[in-house]
């Protein structure tokens, strides 16, 4: 059975796991759809200073007929939509268009909040109405691909296309070489994203371990001792809540 030694050892080096420094985190941005929303819009611009050209639009915004040139995706944030009959103004995340090809995608995206009633459908409407010629994509970005609602008894709307950030993770992931600064900065973005959404294979397995070890044995350690890693133990707990959390939604959509 572990003891308490390397129990301590092995806290000590899921703290600096936990307290790994990104900057992401440290401005508590991951949370907020704001951060996402311009990281998105930057990575999808051809133009971007990512030097990744088209390669993101690509991987993320692929459909049944074959796009082989992003290069000219237009890429728009806060598009101003006013639905019938609302007088409130509402905002699509991103919009990206491929003029020349009369192809375009609207995107919204979440973290932690749903949409509001009528939203999904004054943003189709919209989208519609300004490029009815245009072959149409829409693409709802939220932790876990959960299916789009309409506002009609809340049921199922399968115009939207379901994406979780765990395919943001993986593209970026296999992202060719960028010059260092860049390859930092969307490493940590990456980093950020695996920490809060999918929560990273290491802390996960790490976590596991640890807990259960902690579950059989906590009551031997020093009062002082267990003061000390007093955060790092309700930190694995909140841990193992999510896990179970994301486990038992893949679960559910995969029966």
């Amino acid at each position: 059975m572990t003891g308490t030694g390397e129990l301590r050892k092995e806290l000590e080096t899921f703290h600096t796991l936990r307290k790994a420094f990104n900057p992401f985190i440290v401005l508590n941005n991951p949370g907020q759809e704001e951060t996402h929303n311009r990281m998105l819009a930057w990575l999808l611009d051809p133009e971007g200073s990512h030097s990744l050209k088209g390669f993101f639009a690509q991987k993320l915004l692929q459909c049944q007929r074959p796009l082989p040139d992003f290069s000219s995706l237009k890429v728009e944030r806060e598009v101003i939509v006013k639905g019938p009959g609302r007088r409130a103004e509402r905002r699509i995340d991103l919009l990206a268009t491929l003029p020349e090809q009369e192809v375009g995608w609207l995107i919204e995206l979440k973290t932690y909040s749903g949409e509001r009633p009528g939203q999904l459908n004054d943003y189709r409407t919209w989208f519609e109405a300004r490029f009815g010629n245009y072959t149409r994509h829409h693409v709802y970005l939220t932790r876990y691909a959960e299916r789009a609602t309409d506002d009609h008894w809340r049921a199922a709307d399968d115009h939207w296309r379901a994406v979780d950030y765990q395919t943001i993770i993986d593209i970026l992931l296999s992202r060719p070489p960028s010059e260092p600064a860049v390859d930092a900065f969307i490493s940590g973005y990456v980093d950020a994203l695996q920490r809060w959404f999918t929560l990273g294979a290491q802390s996960q397995n790490q976590g596991r371990v640890i807990l259960d070890a902690l579950d059989q044995r906590l009551e031997e350690f020093p009062p002082e001792l267990r003061a000390t890693f007093a955060d790092e133990y309700q930190s694995l707990k909140r841990l193992l809540k999510r896990i179970e959390e994301l486990e038992n939604l893949n679960g559910t959509r995969a029966a």
